[in-house]
């Protein structure tokens, strides 16, 4: 996931350089089925390297001890990375509902001080203006398509880059 597949080319052609294998799921470096719970380990680390560093995350990686610091998501960051894929999220998607603070009884989203996603919208909408400013003639549904597609077509097009530099 977070090499674009990188990882395979540099295993098939070894003059290309040698990869990070720090992202990599255990089920990666051996012949089992990789699908993707493999990406919730690969987000799983990303995390830890953003949250704490490279150091601390290769040192989670090899010793299966996580830092200090994480409160009520530690539970979440120890799931990604289990080493079996069946222990872990079954997809990113759930991972990120199981990250996302549900909403209190009686609210319709979580305060701004507990979310930063939702810190982030409010200061959106407030710059934007009223909500009714921002809405488009088209349908919902038609700007959730055309996003998805550009979303597509630019990891593509991203995807085709890095493995046209790699392959060079």
């Amino acid at each position: 996931m977070s090499d674009f597949g990188l990882w395979y080319v540099a295993r098939d052609f070894p003059g290309t350089g040698a990869p990070d294998e720090l992202f990599l799921a255990p089920e990666q470096s051996s012949s089992s089925t990789v699908g993707s719970p493999s990406d919730v380990y690969s987000l799983g680390m990303a995390y830890l390297v953003m949250r704490f560093g490279l150091e601390a995350a290769r040192d989670a990686a090899a010793t299966g001890v996580i830092p200090e610091g994480l409160g009520d998501r530690r539970k979440l960051v120890e799931r990604c990375l289990q080493a079996s894929p069946l222990a872990r999220y079954g997809s990113a998607i759930d991972l990120g509902k199981a990250f996302s603070p549900s909403p209190s009884p009686g609210r319709d989203a979580c305060d701004e001080a507990d979310c930063p996603i939702c810190a982030a919208k409010a200061r959106l909408e407030r710059a934007a203006g009223t909500k009714r400013e921002r809405e488009s003639s088209r349908p919902t549904s038609h700007n959730l398509v055309s996003f998805a597609w550009l979303l597509v077509a630019a990891l593509a097009v991203a995807t085709l880059l890095v493995w046209w530099i790699a392959l060079r």
